[in-house]
């Protein structure tokens, strides 16, 4: 576990790097924007400092994730799931989950398409298809976990 520790160090330690180029990028097309006379100039900054703005708070929650998964030890240990009561509540939890993630969900993509900021358009495509894949792998847990009975 330890040198798994060691890589998201490693890689944490280069994307706050990173952050603080970002942070100075904005500091510095802040500054420049209040002395630019030339509106298609001020426009392409304003887009750039949108996009560093953007770029700053994903690798702030980038950093704040890595920095919980290398704290955290994850252990898979092979279970017998439970009687059959207890299998046939689990299969109603996680129906109930998707049920209500459903819209939510499908809410995400409509958003994406509305966002102008293209960092943020993809971070939510992202998470879209991030929980279209949760959704197959939970239906197929359930699927199998029915198949029992």
């Amino acid at each position: 576990m330890s040198s798994n520790r060691d890589y998201l160090e490693n890689i944490i330690r280069k994307l706050r790097k990173h952050l603080r180029l970002e942070v100075r990028s904005i500091e510095m097309y802040g500054s420049a924007l209040k002395r630019i006379k030339s509106p298609v100039l001020r426009e392409v900054l304003e887009g750039i400092l949108i996009d560093s703005l953007a770029h700053r708070e994903l690798l702030k929650a980038s950093i704040n994730v890595l920095k919980e998964v290398s704290r955290t030890d994850f252990k898979v240990e092979a279970e017998r799931i439970g009687e059959e009561e207890e299998t046939k509540e689990l299969i109603e939890v996680l129906k109930e989950h998707l049920r209500l993630e459903e819209n939510a969900v499908k809410g995400l993509i409509d958003l994406a398409e509305k966002v102008n900021i293209y960092s943020i358009r993809e971070t939510l495509r992202t998470l879209y298809e991030d929980e279209r894949r949760h959704h197959i792998m939970l239906k197929n847990i359930i699927m199998a976990l029915e198949e029992q009975f």
